[in-house]
């Protein structure tokens, strides 16, 4: 009984979601994401040495280790001070 009045519950909620669609498509949308199976997954990555890597821990520091050498670490003592144009 609690079953079929859940099941009854829900397809209602979900009518009613359709039914507003054009009113209010954020509540649809996270609606749908929240029934959503899939879940976004990093990895297997490829490491230096050309290895695959699945471990999550080797995951970050492969990440880390390619993300701190494509930027590059500003001088702050180089840095201009900003012109004041308002003054309060």
């Amino acid at each position: 009984m609690a079953k079929k009045e859940t099941k009854r519950a829900k397809r209602n909620f979900e009518t009613k979601l359709c039914e507003n669609i054009k009113k209010d498509t954020k509540s649809f949308y996270a609606y749908v994401r929240s029934q959503s199976k899939s879940k976004v997954k990093v990895g297997p990555l490829i490491g230096e040495s050309g290895s695959t890597v699945n471990d999550n821990k080797e995951m970050a520091e492969v990440l880390n280790n390619y993300f701190s050498s494509v930027y590059t670490q500003e001088d702050a003592s180089s840095i201009p001070e900003p012109e004041k144009i308002f003054f309060w």
